[in-house]
């Protein structure tokens, strides 16, 4: 159980250091902080106010943050062409 929910802070975490770091637009790096860390903290403020750790909701065809995670990496290579 730990495991999954470290993966998903984990995943957190990176995508929006990544594109804090590395994504020019801001349209893009609002995108990741909403897809990634504000969800990541509200499940930790409801987990704290509950005193228990609230369920994560994990489509299960298709992870919405996906999409996003491909744009921003795709951009990036694309300027590192450039």
């Amino acid at each position: 159980m730990f495991g999954s929910y470290a993966d998903t802070l984990a995943d957190a975490a990176f995508w929006t250091w990544f594109a804090a770091r590395h994504e020019p637009s801001r349209m893009l790096r609002a995108a990741a902080f909403a897809a990634w860390a504000a969800p990541a903290a509200a499940v930790a403020v409801l987990s704290v106010a509950r005193g228990q750790m609230a369920d994560i909701p994990r489509p299960a065809l298709v992870r919405p943050a996906a999409p996003l995670a491909v744009l921003l990496v795709v951009g990036a290579c694309g300027r590192r062409r450039a």
